[in-house]
């Protein structure tokens, strides 16, 4: 056993300097002081007592649970990646319910740490919850609305498929791994299907035990449900997300959502002029009226020949054209945003893609841009992503990246080959391997999600301006969450994001579009209650929600597919029509198939 420690190591390379465990900033340098608590998983029969010093560098705060006192340095990890962690790496392009595999313990040990991005800490830097998060049960009998019910039911089922498809599906069945982190349903740690091949039906036993403490509000509608899966009325997954994307939109009888936007661009102290573009433009504010629609875009342009700055306005003017006309063409029918912004997208990527090969521009001298996108709608936030800017989700307790960046770090872990705190340390990991406009849009592959808003929470779209080096990570406590709380107003905070940029990084443009929803519930409602629908679930339209595919086509999420019945109709016909081909001599029809072409990796020169 080693002795114990009371000592922290600050993050910064150039400090480094040594601080007391209880110290929120460093002594010597001032930064915040990064307090990482990591959930051991593996198979190992060695015990740690409290307080002790493994490997140097983590101490034993109790079962499962250690902290490293020195998070600047990359963690231990062996040059195989065992199998046993394989389906984390698989599912890293879920960020906001997947924990990451953060290193080993000791290399001796089978033992795995995992972390969770922000844990709840009390005055004294402890976390509040002895498993680092707390648990769904906990709080959906103590806290949660019946909007927060209905939310974490519907991230709940959005795992189904994702989760089935690397055999660990049985992790949404054993409730003491459902944990609650911010508005996000977070997994404590995967369990594997060894034991029991589950079936869509058996969320009925679980929710089933649940419902005594459910909202009278959504109580009968969670109790029909659960009848309909015990009869096997409802077979699949999109179909059972129907009925709870339907139960969400209903609650906009019930709640209010409003949106206040501010957006920033600043071309920082190093840089000579700004390839960063934005809408709404610089400096502008906006207040959406209730359940009003609101946009927001940040591009990072890259390219030679100072042509960065043409793609990110190319691109930004070309999303909002394209995107209001498609939304202004669907007011009378669901917009279904999601395919709109995947159609905005690329249009935008030939527009840009068109005029490099006018100007016979080729490979670096490519322009191209980076693009993170928002639309808040009613109860609905659709976000899009292309490169490495990124999307950041803060609640009162918690900051989430909610994007993952398309650079050759993130690919190499989602194809199982590295763990990301290992992989960012190599000198090409930053590398773009997508961008907007640098190849043709069949080699495009944007990331687009669906989020609700359950309670007031703040959506930071930014350029790796802010971004690098964490210092969102660092800083979101002391700079984002005095919104949250009614301290600061929203411009003053986000004046305060690139001052925070520009004197902390300071080595390139910084653009930010942060937005402020608030969540409160109607006063005109009293004993408001959501049933079924009674129109069949097939008349109601699911907005599609993917993410980037390139690497794992198995972290497609749940989308608006046809219904069971459809399916089969469909199937028939499809074979009635393969018949007739080959009654006359068809042979060949699947001679021909479509290989996507692999996504180029370009150089970041952001």
């Amino acid at each position: 056993m080693e002795k114990p420690v009371d000592r922290m190591q600050c993050i910064n390379e150039t400090c480094q300097a040594s601080n007391p465990l209880n110290g929120l900033v460093c002594c010597q340098c001032g930064l915040p002081l990064v307090k990482r608590y990591l959930w051991a998983v593996g198979n190992s029969e060695k015990t740690f007592e409290g307080g002790e010093l493994i490997g140097d560098r983590y101490i034993s705060k109790q079962t499962n649970i250690f902290l490293d006192t020195k998070p600047g340095i990359p963690p231990q990890v062996t040059e195989t990646l065992p199998r046993s962690i394989q389906p984390y790496l698989k599912l890293f392009l879920l960020p906001l319910n997947i924990p990451q595999v953060f290193g080993k313990l000791l290399e001796e040990e089978d033992i795995w740490l995992l972390e969770y991005g922000t844990i709840p800490l009390d005055a004294n830097g402890e976390p509040q919850y002895t498993q680092l998060l707390p648990s769904i049960r906990e709080l959906w009998r103590e806290t949660a609305t019946p909007l927060q019910q209905l939310s974490w039911l519907w991230q709940l089922v959005r795992l189904w498929e994702p989760l089935k498809s690397q055999g660990v599906v049985s992790t949404l069945f054993n409730e003491d791994l459902l944990k609650i982190n911010g508005s996000f349903l977070q997994l404590q740690q995967l369990q594997t299907d060894e034991l029991k091949i589950h079936k869509l039906k058996d969320f009925a036993l679980l929710w089933r035990t649940w419902l005594s403490e459910t909202s009278p509000s959504i109580r009968g509608f969670l109790e029909e449900i659960c009848q309909k899966l015990e009869a096997e009325e409802i077979q699949e997954s999109e179909d059972l997300l129907l009925l709870l994307d339907q139960a969400l939109k209903d609650c906009q009888n019930f709640y209010d959502w409003s949106y206040s936007l501010y957006s920033q661009t600043d071309t920082g102290p190093s840089r000579e002029h700004n390839e960063d573009a934005c809408y709404p433009e610089n400096r502008t504010l906006i207040r959406s009226e209730s359940q009003g629609e609101i946009i927001g875009i940040v591009c990072d342009g890259i390219g030679g020949q100072d042509a960065g700055e043409v793609a990110s306005e190319l691109a930004v003017n070309s999303l909002v054209e394209q995107t209001t006309a498609y939304l202004s063409k669907a007011n009378k029918e669901d917009p279904k945003i999601s395919q709109i912004l995947r159609k905005a997208i690329y249009k935008t990527n030939d527009l840009i893609c068109q005029r490099n090969d006018r100007e016979e521009r080729f490979q670096r001298q490519r322009m191209g841009t980076t693009l993170v996108m928002g639309i808040a709608q009613k109860h609905e936030v659709y976000l899009a992503n292309v490169g490495d800017s990124r999307v950041y989700w803060i609640t009162a307790t918690s900051c989430h990246q909610v994007t993952v960046d398309d650079d050759i770090a993130s690919r190499e872990v989602r194809l199982g080959h590295h763990l990301y705190r290992n992989a960012v340390q190599h000198p090409t990991a930053g590398a773009l391997t997508q961008a907007l406009g640098t190849s043709p849009s069949n080699n495009l592959y944007p990331s687009i999600q669906r989020q609700i808003p359950d309670q007031d929470c703040l959506i930071l779209l930014t350029s790796d301006g802010l971004s690098d080096y964490d210092l969102i990570d660092q800083y979101w406590e002391s700079t984002l969450l005095p919104l949250l709380e009614g301290k600061k107003e929203l411009v003053r905070v986000g004046e305060s994001l690139i001052h925070l940029a520009n004197s902390k990084n300071g080595h390139d443009n910084t653009t930010i579009i942060l937005v402020h929803c608030q969540v409160k519930e109607k006063t005109n409602t009293q004993d408001w209650v959501i049933s079924l629908p009674k129109a069949d679930s097939s008349m109601v339209t699911s907005p599609e929600v993917t993410v980037n595919s390139e690497d794992n086509p198995t972290q497609s999420l749940p989308s608006n597919k046809k219904t069971s019945n459809n399916k089969i109709l469909f199937g028939i016909l499809s074979l009635l029509i393969l018949g007739f081909l080959a009654y006359f001599g068809y042979n060949s029809l699947n001679s021909k198939t479509s290989t996507p072409t692999p996504t180029p990796t370009i150089p970041s020169d952001n």
